[in-house]
């Protein structure tokens, strides 16, 4: 037979486990009324370990309601989140799009004046050649059998052709300044 210090020990050592809750041991009715006949005092640690499990039951159902209620904010907050965020890229967009006529009529008029720094470019290149062309008369490198009059004439062509020349180089000029200023306002608006 066992005897009564070592049913009290064994008892002990339980009670101890169940009220820690260190793992979750559950007896038979019939074991429980063998530990009440052998150690008659071990009931109300029993019925303290009952209360406790219908307590921790309990705050199990309270805390898995509550759990549900937090994972529900967080979902609507998420929701919340997704929507804000949504609106935020909205919000942008739409400023962004002020700026796009400003945007496009800067590209209008840089396409404009870039073509027309273009069509600059091969006049004056056009003009140089002519002017190279009379410079090359009036010294006489080219034909040097030119009357006086003639020579007269292709002096004041040289003249005017130089005169020319300078008004595209200035307008050149002009037309680079503004397609370097066009180019930093088109920097200027870039997001």
């Amino acid at each position: 037979m066992i005897s009564k210090k070592r049913i009290l020990l064994v008892a002990c050592c339980l009670s101890l486990v169940i009220v820690c809750g260190c793992s979750p041991i559950s007896i038979t009715e019939e074991q429980k009324k063998q530990l009440i006949s052998a150690d008659p005092v071990f009931e109300k640690t029993l019925e303290a370990k009952a209360e406790f499990d219908s307590q921790i039951a309990e705050l199990r159902a309270r805390f898995s309601g509550e759990k549900s209620i937090y994972e529900s904010k967080a979902v609507m907050l998420r929701r919340e989140f997704e929507a804000r965020r949504a609106q935020f890229y909205s919000d942008v967009n739409q400023i962004k799009s002020y700026l796009s006529p400003q945007r496009k009529k800067i590209k209008v008029e840089l396409d404009i004046v870039t073509e027309d720094y273009k069509n600059k470019l091969r006049n004056q290149k056009a003009v140089r050649d002519m002017l190279n062309q009379a410079k090359s008369i009036v010294d006489g490198k080219i034909s040097a059998t030119l009357s006086p009059k003639d020579k007269d004439e292709w002096r004041k062509r040289y003249d005017s052709l130089s005169q020319e020349y300078d008004t595209i180089t200035r307008e050149v000029s002009l037309l680079k300044e503004k397609l370097y200023i066009l180019k930093l306002k088109q920097r200027s608006l870039i997001q």
